[in-house]
């Protein structure tokens, strides 16, 4: 695994280009626009106006812009992996974000993914970040 990588903006930019297509498999990159430099850097500032453990995020629209920034820094195309990426099965994470009982959002889970998500952390291989169960 490799720390302390720089900011890296473009999976979130991708991110949010997948949020306005509506879903993974509606995102075209060739329709859907990059976002404006400052709408970019608005939503970096929110999250991280959330980065202490005090402020945990209560939007669930956060967490799914990062997880899915996580898996484009992968390569990957789809937020199941982004999910693996941060070691949290897929199905909690959905449950994470649709806020289902009993699948709640712990700090843990939340720095893995602003980590990820901006690019600060990043696993060496693919294997690194599959259950094994998954291969």
């Amino acid at each position: 695994m490799q720390f302390g990588r720089p900011l890296d903006l473009t999976g979130l930019a991708t991110a949010l280009r997948i949020e306005d297509a509506g879903a993974w498999h509606l995102y075209d990159p060739d329709k859907h626009l990059p976002p404006a430099k400052d709408t970019l850097l608005r939503v970096y500032g929110t999250i991280m106006s959330h980065v202490t453990i005090a402020d945990m995020p209560e939007d669930a629209r956060l967490l799914r812009l990062l997880v899915d920034a996580a898996a484009v820094l992968h390569g990957e195309r789809n937020r199941a992996t982004g999910w693996r990426v941060l070691g949290v099965d897929p199905n909690l994470g959905r449950g994470i974000i649709a806020g289902r009982r009993g699948c709640v959002l712990e700090w843990p889970v939340w720095v893995m993914a602003v980590n990820f998500g901006l690019g600060h952390m990043r696993h060496d291989k693919r294997e690194d970040y599959f259950y094994d169960d998954y291969k």
